[in-house]
């Protein structure tokens, strides 16, 4: 169960070869709520420094919660797309 006033994840990404690290990947932002969510995050550099021609070495999902709010239970992730 998620506590406060938002919860959101996002997707950010390193490029080791590029020297770029923790960039934001996705303009948007998926919006959570307590139970099954489905979140689409479409690519797009704008809101970093990584390029589309940099290779990308390492995809993360930062999960945000109000500070003091916590969330309890499992998060299991399934059906992951990319396309190019």
């Amino acid at each position: 169960m998620f506590t406060g006033a938002w919860k959101q994840v996002q997707l950010w990404a390193d490029s080791t070869s590029a020297g770029k690290f923790y960039q934001r990947i996705a303009s948007g932002s998926g919006n959570l709520v307590d139970g099954s969510n489905s979140v689409v995050l479409n690519v797009d550099f704008s809101p970093g420094t990584i390029l589309p021609s940099d290779a990308i070495s390492r995809l993360m999902l930062i999960f945000n919660n109000p500070a003091g709010g916590g969330g309890t239970g499992t998060i299991y992730i399934d059906n992951i797309r990319l396309y190019t």
